[in-house]
């Protein structure tokens, strides 16, 4: 059984756990995500399982011409919304977890490049 066993690489708190679900993906809602940051700057979304996305395109924000003050705010409001339909407590935020994923295939070979991914090719860096 290999039920927390380590994983291969440099860091041994990296450990392998069977969770026994079955893989869903929810790549409609990231492939949308994309697409509306691209074009809003920033944009969050609630994922089933009470969860939550948000995506910032700094392309994106830039085109909108949002001073910082201005991306702060909006940023904030967006992720509450976002947060609220979730169902996610925003007063238990330390019962929340967060992950921020960056392409980096070309530095770790147990990463799928983005390119993998059925998305537009410039939501995909390469």
């Amino acid at each position: 059984m290999l039920e927390g066993g380590p994983l291969p690489g440099d860091n041994a708190a990296e450990l392998l756990y069977d969770l026994n679900l079955p893989l869903r993906t929810h790549l409609d809602v990231l492939r949308k995500a994309l697409e509306r940051a691209a074009i809003e700057g920033i944009y969050a979304t609630d994922v089933p399982g009470s969860r939550a996305l948000f995506v910032i395109d700094q392309y994106g924000c830039s085109q909108q011409g949002l001073s910082s003050q201005q991306f702060n705010e909006r940023l904030q409001q967006t992720v509450d919304t976002a947060l609220q339909r979730a169902g996610i407590a925003a007063d238990r935020e330390d019962h929340n977890i967060n992950a921020t994923s960056l392409e980096g295939a070309a530095r770790d070979p147990l990463r799928v490049p983005w390119a993998n991914y059925p998305l537009h090719p410039v939501a995909c860096p390469v």
